[in-house]
């Protein structure tokens, strides 16, 4: 992924919601985790800012990238694209979705867990491992605390547990369009279980997850990428070799990769001891939430 767009998709799904500015310093953090330098990310936000996309000023001896009204208009209309089109049958098959441009509680209902979403997406990037410079030092304006990766609006709770990326195996994951700010695993009120691994992904009701374990220590070779299992069947999601989540369905789960279902899914996320315990509460319960 481009340095630019990775700018772009920060500036349009996070930071305009906080004010749409942010440090060079906490850009050029945030830019590394992708393995972009800082002289790279010097250069791009300069030429960014020469094209029209930025405004900089001082601070200290902080230089603040702010987005110009140009940027703005670009990010607002490419919103009202995105999620003011009419959504296609497998969207509005899903009953919080349709309820998110209806009338009343069922819309209000919709509304939120949409932006709760949005919400998990931002605290995805803004609580990696850059949280610090993010949330005590100015870095974004707004002054979040982001080192708790629960998003709440209201009564809705949206618990994210993102990957754990190994870049040396960026080319087995990378042809996925795996987006390491975005992609992991969600778990809603609502009783759903979400794994989102680039254009790939695979939905079940809690309900239907008989028990979660953490295995380690995997080949690299059967580690990373999406694969499906010849011997049993089962599904991984795998971003790196040290650790997973296997999480095993009472009922097999369909994905693109399998129609007619995987009996298990591996997902090597970061906080493997708090997802499975997570699903295990639920499995040991039947307790949606």
């Amino acid at each position: 992924m481009k340095p630019r767009a990775i700018l772009i998709d920060l500036f349009g799904d996070h930071l305009r919601y906080h004010g749409g500015e942010a440090k060079l310093q906490v850009l050029s953090e945030l830019l590394l985790d992708f393995g972009v330098g800082e002289s790279t990310a010097r250069v791009v936000l300069s030429r960014m800012r020469r094209d029209g996309w930025f405004v900089t000023r001082r601070e200290g001896r902080e230089t603040v990238y702010a987005l110009t009204e140009h940027s703005w208009q670009v990010f607002d209309e490419g919103r009202k694209r995105i999620f003011e089109r009419t959504p296609d049958p497998s969207v509005r098959a899903h009953p919080d979705v349709r309820g998110r441009r209806g009338h009343g509680e069922a819309g209000q209902r919709g509304q939120q867990l949409h932006v709760a979403w949005r919400e998990q997406d931002r605290v995805a990037m803004l609580g990696s491992g850059r949280c610090g410079a993010l949330q005590c030092c100015g870095g974004i304006n707004g002054g979040n605390d982001y080192t708790n990766r629960n998003s709440r609006l209201g009564d809705v709770i949206a618990e994210f547990f993102a990957f754990a990326v190994d870049k040396r195996l960026a080319p087995f994951w990378l042809p996925f369009g795996l987006r390491p700010s975005k992609d992991g695993v969600t778990i809603t009120d609502t009783g759903t279980f979400l794994a989102t691994y680039g254009f790939l992904k695979l939905e079940t009701p809690l309900t239907n997850i008989d028990e979660a374990h953490v295995t380690r220590n995997y080949r690299w070779w059967t580690a990373a990428g999406a694969r499906r299992s010849v011997a049993d069947y089962g599904l991984t999601f795998g971003t790196n070799r040290a650790a997973g989540v296997c999480v095993h369905f009472r009922e097999p789960v369909p994905s693109p990769l399998g129609r007619k279902g995987h009996p298990a899914l591996t997902v090597t996320v970061a906080d493997v001891d708090r997802l499975a315990g997570r699903l295990q509460r639920s499995a040991s319960s039947g307790d949606e939430r």
